[in-house]
């Protein structure tokens, strides 16, 4: 049997742990029937909707911008649930905020690559991918309209 010289075996496991990193860095593949995906930005569907969104400014655990602006985005059906939602929420005198909708899987990773241990039941695992990388959930809370 021939023998791979010392250099060259190097460089071919260097390479391995190159690609193996780097598979590590890229989403799920996803197997099935997917519609054709349409994000849409929630404040021109609905421009009550106020947007809170942390992960633009150093407000947040990261402790630092991850978006570069405060804009949140879903996929057409649940932004136009949504928007329902603040419709009938707001004849009972109530709003919506949105914290986060859409988010890269990149920032996804960053979140599991940041949380401790204990606390990766918060967070998606990357491997997986969330339905936040998706566009098909948001993060939000209620607020009463006339306490502003």
């Amino acid at each position: 049997m021939k023998r791979i010289p010392h250099g060259l075996s190097f460089i071919l496991a260097l390479l391995f742990f190159a690609l193996a990193s780097q598979a590590q860095e890229q989403p799920p593949k996803e197997e099935g029937a997917f519609r054709q995906p349409e994000l849409v930005e929630l404040v021109k569907l609905d421009k009550t909707i106020h947007l809170d969104i942390r992960y633009a400014t150093p407000h947040n655990f990261v402790g630092r911008p991850v978006y570069r602006e405060a804009r949140a985005f879903l996929q057409r059906p649940a932004a136009e649930a949504l928007v329902r939602a603040s419709r009938a929420l707001r004849k009972q005198g109530y709003g919506l905020a949105v914290f986060d909708g859409y988010r890269p899987w990149s920032v996804t990773k960053l979140f599991w690559d940041l949380t401790p241990a204990d606390k990766k039941q918060f967070v998606a695992d990357p491997s997986r991918g969330s339905r936040h990388n998706r566009g098909c959930a948001v993060d939000l809370t209620l607020y009463d309209l006339f306490s502003i």
